[in-house]
């Protein structure tokens, strides 16, 4: 057997695949990577858009807020623009759907005028929203219609729109801002929605695709900070200071809020009383609820449209425009300056126009610089002003403010309008006598007329006064005395009398109808008690007044008016009408010539004792079958008539110096009486016990009033064209039950009894709110009386007889403190 012998060789190894594994490594790196990239690209562009967009949104909000000021500034700008936010067309208790919508105005650049520089009458001030001066809504809407009208603003604006994708809303203001959760109270008053307004997309040819093709839209809404309580005002003078008249400063500073009411004095330091120290450091609506301390402060829901910590504000004049003028510096000196206490330097709230009675009447009392003047200093009591008043600052019961009567020291009627006064006091709103017949019986049959009836005319005074102040006003002033005023007919416009019974029996003169005088309202002449009037030497306004059975007088507390309130006043009721009565009583030994003999009370009484009591007698025992209707009437019937007085000259008892309008008018000049003068005023407490007497023409004057409030009315009404009360014939109605079995007693009236009512025929006064003095309801023509109760007469200065007390809803005046 061969046996081979092999040889072993080495083993060779040899790599195969590499490049396949490294290639299929290779491409998945390269894969990877390009998907990397890829993903990096798309990013890139997806926040190049997102970039876009919100470069977009920035711009279209920069936008919306570049529209809002340049609508702010175009509709505000001007210094003649007010502002409201629309709550204020809210009516009772309800803000209205949406009330913080802020409107924007004109103002009444010269609403004083009768009329504007628009042509529109100033009767449109009182329209509720001042419609007609109204321009638009201050937030965002595609109709402009919309925010021109000023009805949008209770409902249409403000509110969210879903039913119309044309007019989308945004909310402005929502729950994340106010923090009001969804469902509570008011929580949809208090949010603000803004309908979206589109605008030109100017990307459509050079931004992307898809964004060229979206739609883009602004939503606005101005605040106003201005409808706002600022919480962190720096202190006041007063809370620095102990001095009175730095205390009595610093009411000009803007008053804090109250906090509590805000429920916001839990930002307050606890135990700190009144401190506001922290209020005022807060710079953010979010401090206010980091510095809540007590957490009764959850969110701003109920605040948000209330509060404000950057309000600021400027004197502007929304009358003229630019800024105010600063008038401390003039009104620190003790008179003002020459130039500024002229006729020509006299400002008055409105031209003078046939409006006002009379165009010529340029020195009217309603406004002069010196007025300006005394009113910018009624308060400072460390400097005496020229013609101040300390009665002009007001008071304080420890519950409620209230003013008293206030005057320059130096006013008098002498400065007929008053030009250089600062007074407060009521307004007169009118004055009214009223004329009254009535009958009285004789003691006995007359010997000479042979009748047995006294025909009285009774001439009473009525006062209506207001309170045109937001702050009750008691009718004194500050030295005691009370507010009084005149009220004899023969002070104002002096009337004249004519009957035509004769002296003799049973005999008329019908000539004797021409032949006027005094006659019974002289008071000044000794005749029988009841053949005078009662003498006026000035009467106080009182709560109350009567006279007692022996004629001495009860005076009740001066009045005092509440804010905007008004007030009838008419002299004191007496209980007997008859012969010998009260008023009779208050005449012997000249008991009548003091002043405040007769105070005025409140009210009007219906009461026969109102009127008939002071009645005096025209003629006496006139018999009955004179009497218009007694069934005889051979001879004729008896009449009498009423005149105003032209001139002094026709005055046979009367001092000319104690009709007002030669009292107080330019002395030495006509004596013609073409004025009615009213004078009120604070009667002096030194001189009410003063007394004059009776000597006829020569009766001394009793200057009782210390202060005057001049009234003074040229008359143009035609006073003597014709007779006030134009030959009344007396009526037979008035004397009641002339019935008997002698004919000759019938005729002569034995039998009958008076009507214990005067019968109304006339009355005549001043309206203020007319501007010049109604004469109405006279008769003239032979007429017969109407026959109305005079006592029971509806006033028709109030309309119905139990309103003695009215409120006023006219704007107050603001009294200064």
């Amino acid at each position: 057997m061969k046996i081979k012998l092999f040889t072993k060789r080495p083993v060779r190894h040899v790599s195969k695949g590499f490049a396949l594994i490294a290639t299929i490594t290779l491409m998945m790196l390269l894969a990877l990577l390009s998907v990397g990239l890829l993903t990096i690209a798309s990013s890139q562009v997806r926040i190049s858009e997102k970039q876009l967009f919100a470069a977009e949104a920035k711009s279209l909000a920069r936008f919306s807020l570049e529209v809002a000021l340049g609508q702010l500034q175009c509709e505000l700008g001007p210094d003649q623009r007010v502002s409201a936010n629309s709550g204020i067309l809210s009516s009772g208790t309800s803000e209205g759907n949406a009330p913080y919508i802020l409107g924007v105005w004109n103002s009444w650049d010269s609403w004083l005028n009768t009329n504007n520089s628009e042509g529109m009458n100033i009767s449109a001030t009182y329209d509720t929203g001042r419609k007609s001066m109204f321009r638009r809504w201050l937030i965002s809407d595609p109709d402009l219609r919309r925010l021109s009208s000023l009805e949008a603003g209770k409902n249409l604006l403000g509110k969210r729109s879903l039913s119309n994708q044309n007019f989308r809303s945004v909310a402005l203001v929502g729950p994340g801002t106010i923090g009001t959760p969804v469902g509570a109270r008011n929580q949809d008053k208090k949010e603000i929605y803004a309908r979206m307004v589109r605008v030109d997309d100017s990307s459509k040819t050079t931004g992307l695709k898809k964004n060229a093709n979206s739609r883009k839209y602004i939503a606005w809404w101005v605040t106003g900070e201005n409808q706002k309580a600022r919480i962190n005002l720096m202190p006041h003078a007063s809370e620095e200071s102990t001095d009175a008249l730095t205390v009595l400063r610093s009411t000009w500073d803007t008053p804090g809020p109250d906090l509590e009411s805000l429920n916001l004095s839990s930002v307050m330091t606890a135990g700190s009383g009144n401190d506001m120290s922290a209020v005022r450091k807060l710079i953010s609506l979010d401090s206010l609820l980091a510095n809540n301390k007590n957490g009764r402060l959850k969110d701003l829901g109920d605040v948000y449209h209330d509060i404000s910590l950057v309000s600021s504000s400027l004197l502007t004049d929304s009358k003229f425009g630019g800024l105010k003028k600063d008038l401390n510096i003039m009104f620190s000196q003790e008179k003002l300056p020459e130039e500024f206490r002229g006729d020509t330097a006299d400002i008055g709230l409105r031209p003078y126009t046939s409006e006002d009675g009379n165009p010529s009447d340029q020195n009217r009392p309603i406004g002069s610089w010196n007025q300006l003047y005394l009113w910018a200093n009624v308060w400072d009591s460390s400097t005496k002003r020229e013609g101040q008043d300390a009665s002009a600052t007001l008071q304080w019961n420890g519950s409620a403010p209230s003013t008293l009567i206030a005057a320059d020291s130096a006013a008098s009627m002498e400065m007929m309008d008053n030009r250089y006064t600062y007074m407060r006091h009521p307004i007169l709103l009118r004055f009214y006598s009223f004329v009254g017949l009535n009958y009285v019986k004789h003691g006995n049959k007359h010997p000479n007329r042979g009748g047995w009836i006294d025909f009285r005319i009774a001439v009473i005074p009525v006062y209506v006064w207001w309170n045109p102040y937001n702050v009750d006003m008691k009718l004194t002033g500050a030295n005691g005395g009370v507010w009084g005023a005149y009220f004899g007919e023969h002070r104002f416009m002096p009337l004249l009398l004519s009957h035509n019974v004769k002296f003799a029996w049973n005999q008329l003169d019908e000539n004797a109808l021409s032949n006027y005088g005094e006659s019974c309202l002289i008071p000044y002449l000794n005749a029988s008690y009841n053949n005078r009037q009662v003498a006026d030497f000035g009467a106080s306004f009182r709560t109350t007044a009567k006279l007692n059975s022996d004629g001495s007088t009860v005076k009740g507390e001066p009045s005092t008016l509440k804010a905007g309130e008004i007030v009838v006043f008419a002299q004191p009721v007496v209980s007997n009408i008859a012969n010998g009565n009260e008023v009779y009583k208050t005449k012997p030994n000249s008991g009548d010539f003091k002043p405040d003999r007769f105070p005025l009370k409140e009210g009007w009484s219906q009461e026969p004792g109102q009127v008939s009591s002071y009645a005096v007698n025209l003629t006496d025992g006139v018999r009955y079958e004179l009497l218009d209707g007694s069934g005889y009437n051979q001879v004729g019937i008896a009449k009498a008539s009423v005149i105003f007085a032209e001139d002094t000259s026709r005055l046979n008892g009367t001092p000319d110096n104690h009709v007002l309008a030669v009292k107080y008018g330019d002395k030495g000049a006509s004596k013609a009486l073409g004025t009615f003068v009213m004078g009120a005023g604070l009667m002096d407490p030194n001189k009410m016990n003063s007394s004059s007497s009776l000597n006829g023409k020569s009766t001394a004057e009793i200057e009782i009033f210390s202060k005057t409030m001049p009234a003074i009315l040229n008359l143009n009404w035609g006073a003597w064209e014709k007779p006030l009360v134009d030959q009344i014939k007396l009526p037979a109605e008035m004397w009641e039950r002339n019935e008997g079995t002698n004919e000759e007693a019938k005729k002569a009236g034995e039998y009958g009894t008076p009507s214990l009512d005067s019968t109304f025929v006339a009355y005549y006064g001043v309206s203020v709110k007319w501007g010049k003095p109604p004469r109405d309801r006279s008769l003239s023509g032979g007429q017969g009386l109407p026959g109305q109760d005079m006592a029971a007469l509806q006033p028709p200065f109030l309309g119905r007889p139990d309103a003695h007390r009215l409120r006023t809803g006219a704007p107050l005046q603001p009294v200064p403190v």
